[in-house]
């Protein structure tokens, strides 16, 4: 029980997704219209993982909901804290991060570029990576400083979008990879049950992006 509760905080970190060839995904999880895949990944011990559903909702309201970093606490499972360090622009910023550990874990916490584009009509892609050199790491705490992530987000034309999200990343420190793939299917699998009843609050649902055009 205690390997399974250090890897629900850990599988929480929202970034990672490494760029081999397309992997062998498997299929661990099927529930509630989320499914959840794993995969393994070449020189490493982690699996990577991805996530997919269709909800009821615009590119705006999930870029908003996405991008409203305060509020990660709420609901992406295990976070803690989490803060914009810096903004580049509507698109791009970096954020820090912690996610609670149970003990005897210590807490991990990293730094993310965050960078938002549209390379074609009704699709947003999110393209994240872990920036450990742009803060100092703090005491009983465990930075992060490999994680690569990947959403699409595509407009199905009749009001829903199909959401895909792919996460690779190295939590450091001494947990061990069989406690990591063991339970790989259940964090993203919490974060998206949340993400699609939040979607639709009024401060998202009447969120506009002036660079996103809806197909």
């Amino acid at each position: 029980m205690a390997a399974k509760r250090i890897f629900f905080f850990l599988v929480t970190l929202i970034s990672g997704y490494y760029a081999f060839a397309e992997p062998e995904w498997v299929l661990k999880k099927d529930k509630d219209g989320i499914r959840v895949y794993t995969a393994a990944v070449p020189g490493s011990d982690f699996r990577m993982v991805k996530a997919e559903m269709t909800i009821k909702a615009n590119l705006s309201q999930v870029a908003a909901l996405l991008s409203d970093v305060s509020r990660h606490p709420q609901w992406v499972y295990n976070i803690k804290e989490a803060s914009i360090l810096k903004r580049m622009g509507p698109m791009e910023f970096v954020y820090y991060s912690e996610v609670s550990a149970p003990w005897p874990a210590s807490n991990r916490d990293f730094v993310v570029n965050f960078k938002m584009s549209q390379p074609s009509l009704g699709i947003l892609v999110i393209d994240s990576h872990c920036e450990p050199g742009m803060l100092p790491e703090m005491a009983k705490k465990v930075r992060v400083t490999f994680s690569i992530s990947h959403w699409v987000i595509t407009s199905q034309g009749d009001g829903a979008v199909k959401i895909d999200y792919s996460i690779q990343f190295d939590p450091a420190g001494s947990v061990p990879a069989w406690v990591i793939n063991t339970f790989i299917s259940d964090g993203p699998y919490k974060t998206f049950k949340n993400l699609r009843e939040r979607v639709s609050m009024p401060e998202y649902s009447r969120a506009h992006f002036d660079f996103l055009k809806e197909k």
